[in-house]
């Protein structure tokens, strides 16, 4: 009998982000019912800037092998690429997060 053929197919993610930036994860800090609403990430990007992000309710984490992840999963020092909308208010607002290293 013939194994089964593994089916390997490429996903796009249509998150809506306009924009991305690549660093390291300075802090997560998941949301709080208390204090904080939504939760957020800090990453210092390439060039040293420290870039502050709300994670959008939906927003896709996922490592470079295509898994999906947890915000538990993302931990400081990580190298990360996240995609993201800058708002009207000029909050920058995360929609996807992809773990690189």
């Amino acid at each position: 009998r013939e194994a089964p053929k593994k089916v390997i197919r490429e996903v796009t993610l249509r998150t809506g982000a306009t924009d991305f930036v690549t660093g390291k994860v300075d802090s997560v800090m998941p949301a709080d019912l208390l204090t904080r609403p939504r939760s957020k990430i800090v990453i210092v990007d390439d060039s040293g800037n420290s870039r502050e992000f709300v994670i959008k309710a939906l927003a896709v984490i996922y490592d470079s092998n295509g898994s999906f992840l947890t915000l538990d999963d993302v931990q400081p020092a990580q190298e990360v690429q996240v995609n993201y909308i800058t708002r009207a208010d000029r909050t920058r607002e995360a929609a996807a997060i992809k773990i690189l290293k």
